[in-house]
């Protein structure tokens, strides 16, 4: 940074320089496992570089400096509300991965998408280039994976369990930085520090207008009512939450271009953007087409061509991490103008109204075309503002500045871009194969205007001239908090009812021989129950690949899952070595309740006990 001539507060170092850093770690890291050296390598580059960098800088910090500082009363809130915001987004982890006599215990639903990325960092850590754990002797494609990477080369590396580096650290150091990250990007539109306050509380708990839907229907309700993931549904997964401090970074960087015009801040930006497809797709998605908006506005209103630089170097980097992990293109953007809305209408389990469904149905019939189009456009309305709930406040602020179209900077064309498409790209599209995917994409736009009704509240407050009125400033606040809350407040206690998934202590003994007494390259073949159709526990906990687990898209689930069957029930003794031999099968994993489904089955398999207990038993294939 000091090499670009970027000069930020300490705050803002802090954010931006952690975000950078782990960006050139995760790609030394890249390059050392492209070359087979371990992780080791890249972490000791790292620390040669910061020692090397900072051997003048290290007198500037200091533990006394922190307990000197003299926190006012707007700091001391700010600290709550991260406090709040971390004990809440992180709770639903750190209540899982839980010992005790029986076993270790997990949140059952928050577990089934972990051990998806738990099975990615075992490989990770044991082979580069990676297969897909999952579905051994397949590439590991068309998922982005630098947030498992990056676990992996932690762990790798650092003396932290990964249970607890899983579902107690990440959490915590993701939730912090992404309360910060909305500070400082705050920060660059308002010196009040009350308003950075109100946009930080509402960027983590501001939820929709979900909580309104008894008005109009009798029923269940949820905070994906109206379809979009919420910020702080995205808790559910660290990894997303993750995607928001870097999408934040780039939104940051570009207001701090407009501000100094060093032009290193702009191509930062945009290299941000491009390479966290590998991270998050729909963050480099929504950055590249608000960049490409961005530099053609720029390029004909102001006749400047940096953004257009910028888009282009974007771009290539863009496409070069695109053609590196996407072979398969079923899972990408499909255009389905209104799938988005129908579904919120007729889906029982969102916002369901059949009465709206048989009135376009009726006037389709009809060819009714000018009713059709009404209807249509209250299902636009109704996604809106349902999904905005308070906010609203900020995104008509947004609206409100396009009155200015032609006197706008580069940074506010960004952020309005960013936030009409992040909304629009759900109405437009849905994601083919997992369709109900394309909803994340609307979880960008919520932060964004959550900081600007937080704006859009200071300038409004200052214009009625609220702000000299305590009593009348206060009852406001607590009002729009009160607004701002109920659908994350349900949320919070739906989960506090999630049931436990129990991994019994037996059955960990067996996994760990996995883990530490057999090759890394071994292939482990499960029995293909309920069980192990939903929850991905065996790699997870034996850091093995396994030949067929959970479902996936993109492969061909089926079919292997019809073959893996016929091996265990149907397949003559010949005709199970050959499938053994064919797909490198090392170990065959059954719990008790496999091998009560198999019977006698068992003892004519080409398979050699090697450890059981009472829930668990593990095979070597002979």
């Amino acid at each position: 940074m000091k090499k670009l001539d970027i000069k930020l507060s300490k705050l803002e170092s802090v954010v931006i320089s952690t975000i950078l850093g782990i960006f050139i770690f995760v790609l030394l890291s890249l390059a050392a496992r492209f070359f087979q050296f371990s992780f080791f390598v890249p972490v000791s580059l790292s620390i040669l570089f910061a020692l090397f960098s900072l051997k003048n800088e290290f007198h500037r910090f200091s533990i006394k400096w922190i307990f000197k500082r003299n926190l006012n009363h707007s700091q001391l809130i700010l600290g709550l509300i991260i406090l709040i915001g971390v004990v809440t987004q992180g709770w639903i982890h750190f209540t899982s991965a839980i010992q005790n006599q029986d076993g270790i215990t997990f949140l059952d639903q928050p577990f089934r998408d972990a051990a998806f990325h738990l099975s990615f960092v075992g490989e990770f850590k044991n082979h580069f280039p990676p297969q897909h754990p999952l579905f051994a002797g397949s590439s590991f494609k068309n998922y982005h994976f630098l947030s498992d990477f990056l676990l992996a080369g932690i762990n790798s590396t650092l003396p932290i369990p990964l249970m607890d580096l899983y579902f107690r650290i990440l959490p915590i150091y993701v939730s912090l930085f992404y309360g910060l990250a909305v500070y400082i990007v705050s920060s660059k539109l308002t010196n009040k520090l009350w308003i950075r306050n109100i946009a930080v509380f509402l960027s983590y708990f501001a939820g929709p207008f979900s909580y309104l839907i008894p008005l109009v229907r009798e029923g269940t309700w949820d905070a994906n009512s109206f379809m979009l993931n919420q910020p702080f549904d995205f808790s559910f997964n660290t990894q997303s939450t993750f995607s928001l401090i870097i999408f934040l970074c780039g939104v940051f960087l570009i207001l701090e271009y407009d501000k100094r015009k060093n032009k290193s801040l702009a191509f930062l930006a945009g290299i941000i953007f491009a390479i966290s497809f590998t991270f998050k797709s729909y963050v480099s998605i929504l950055g590249i087409s608000a960049l490409f908006i961005t530099a053609v506005y720029m390029l004909i209103v102001k006749r400047e061509t940096l953004f257009t630089k910028v888009f282009l170097v974007s771009i290539l980097i863009f496409s070069a991490s695109y053609l590196a992990i996407i072979d398969n293109i079923k899972s990408g953007l499909n255009f389905a103008p209104g799938w988005t809305l129908k579904k919120m209408v007729e889906d029982p389990d969102r916002l369901y109204l059949p009465n709206l469904t048989l009135r376009e149905q009726h006037y389709l019939s009809k060819k009714n075309f000018a009713r059709i189009a009404q209807i249509n456009l209250e299902e636009v309305v109704v996604y809106t503002l349902g999904n905005l709930g308070i906010r609203t406040i900020g995104f008509i602020y947004l609206l409100l500045l396009l009155k200015k179209l032609f006197s706008l900077n580069s940074s506010m064309v960004f952020i309005i871009v960013s936030s009409f498409a992040g909304l629009l790209y759900p109405i437009v599209f849905n994601q083919g194969a997992s369709p109900y995917d394309i909803t994340q994409f609307g979880v960008y736009p919520l932060i964004l205007v959550s900081i600007f009704s937080a704006i859009a509240l200071g300038r409004l407050f200052k214009l009625l001239g609220i702000l000299k009125r305590p009593f009348v400033f206060w009852i406001l606040i607590i009002t729009i908090i009160t607004l701002s809350i109920p659908a994350n407040i349900k949320t919070f206690l739906d989960r506090l009812r999630y049931k436990h998934f129990l991994v019994s202590q037996n059955e960990i003994g067996v996994l760990n021989f996995l883990n530490t007494q057999t090759p890394k390259d071994s292939v482990v073949l499960l029995y293909p129950s309920g069980i192990n159709g939903y929850y991905a526990y065996v790699p997870a906990f034996a850091q093995r690949r396994v030949f067929i687990s959970v479902p996936l898209v993109n492969l061909p689930y089926k079919e292997r899952r019809e073959e893996v069957l016929d091996f265990f029930q149907q397949y003559t003794l010949d005709r199970q070595r050959e499938f053994i031999n064919k797909n490198s099968i090392s170990y065959v994993y059954m719990t008790e309740n496999d091998l009560s489904s198999l019977g006698a089955k068992v003892n004519k398999m080409p398979i050699q006990l090697i450890i059981k207990t009472n829930h668990a038993s593990l095979y070597k294939t002979i």
